[in-house]
């Protein structure tokens, strides 16, 4: 009796039958990383983040390598090259910056300060590049300094170009592959048809059109210049990571410290959208929840859309992440934003 025919392999994400998070675990251990050592491997190994993990950890996203995982616990982090004998940063297994205590310059980073030691190869600069949050674009963004520069998506960047980030994206610097990973619903992960082959997940066909999001160059899905970054931002809740979007002092600059008292993202408190016993809740006559509706944004403050989730339980009473769920669920605007930036200005409202 002849042997059953072997199921064959699908052409794209769609046919992969696995979470994101399930997705990431795939993909991960076939990123690459060079034979010479790399420090970041051993300050950010994963044998590291074992108690981590169990304890929950908060950060807005991690940089996810073969064996290492680096969480994004600042607005801006600094990747390169310290000088011998200097970093400092300290680990992620220090307090300080389980805290998220303070943000460097790039003369901190020329002294030494680097978040991601991708050191001793001298192909990494000093300060070789940066992601950071722009909260007028309201997205995670990645800036190239070193004289090598980068690949998104295996696309190139050259010292002075900016690159908004993808959930999904992989950057790659001195040889060293990680990718970036946002907390969001499951199904927005965005993976290069180049990777998911890499992995043995999928069969490229030749023939069928290229999906610009998956398996298209990276320029299909992201602008290369700091100049030509969208508006807006990327959609996401925390999913496998229990990722707080920004630290509670967190202030767009030049805006005028509030004089209500802080509370915590798990506060039982009232919102100060909320007064009077009434909360605004649909000023005009559309049904946001649509996806038909996913450019509409709704006519709402962040504060009241904080307030319509916690007054739609019964207990009145809320997380930070079913916040996030509520509104990605009512509102499709939310749900199909890119970049994460809303999530940041729920948080900043706690």
């Amino acid at each position: 009796m002849p042997a059953p025919e072997p199921t064959p392999l699908p052409n794209d994400r769609s046919g992969i039958s696995l979470t994101d998070e399930e997705l990431i675990t795939a993909v991960v251990p076939f990123l690459t990383v060079p034979t010479q050592v790399v420090q970041a491997t051993k300050d950010h190994a994963n044998a590291l983040h074992e108690k981590l993990r169990a304890e929950g950890v908060q950060a807005y996203a991690k940089l996810a390598g073969k064996d290492w995982t680096f969480y994004v616990k600042r607005l801006r982090n600094l990747i390169g090259r310290p000088p011998e004998g200097g970093n400092a940063v300290p680990t992620q297994r220090d307090t300080s910056e389980a805290n998220g205590i303070g943000d460097l310059t790039a003369d901190d980073a020329e002294d030494g300060g680097i978040h991601i030691d991708l050191g001793p190869s001298k192909m990494v600069s000093r300060l070789h590049a940066e992601i950071f949050f722009d909260s007028d674009g309201e997205r995670w963004n990645i800036k190239v300094h070193g004289r090598n520069g980068i690949r998104v998506n295996n696309e190139p960047l050259r010292r002075g170009e900016a690159r908004a980030l993808i959930n999904g994206q992989v950057i790659e610097i001195g040889g060293v592959e990680m990718m970036f990973v946002l907390p969001e619903i499951d199904g927005s992960l965005k993976v290069h048809n180049r990777y998911l082959q890499r992995a043995g997940l999928i069969q490229i066909d030749e023939d069928a059109p290229q999906d610009a999001t998956s398996s298209g160059p990276a320029s299909s899905a992201a602008p290369s210049s700091a100049s030509q970054l969208p508006s807006r931002g990327q959609n996401g809740v925390p999913g496998a990571l229990p990722i707080a979007p920004a630290p509670p002092d967190y202030r767009r600059p030049g805006t005028p410290v509030s004089a209500r008292t802080k509370t915590t993202p798990y506060s039982t408190g009232k919102s100060p959208a909320f007064g009077g016993g009434t909360l605004l809740m649909d000023a005009e006559d559309i049904d946001y929840s649509l996806d038909a509706n996913r450019g509409k944004k709704p006519p709402y403050s962040y504060a009241q859309l904080i307030s319509q989730a916690i007054f739609d339980t019964e207990e009145k009473k809320l997380t930070l992440n079913g916040i996030y769920t509520f509104i990605m669920d009512k509102y499709a605007f939310y749900r199909h934003s890119l970049g994460g930036g809303w999530q940041v200005r729920i948080q900043s409202f706690h």
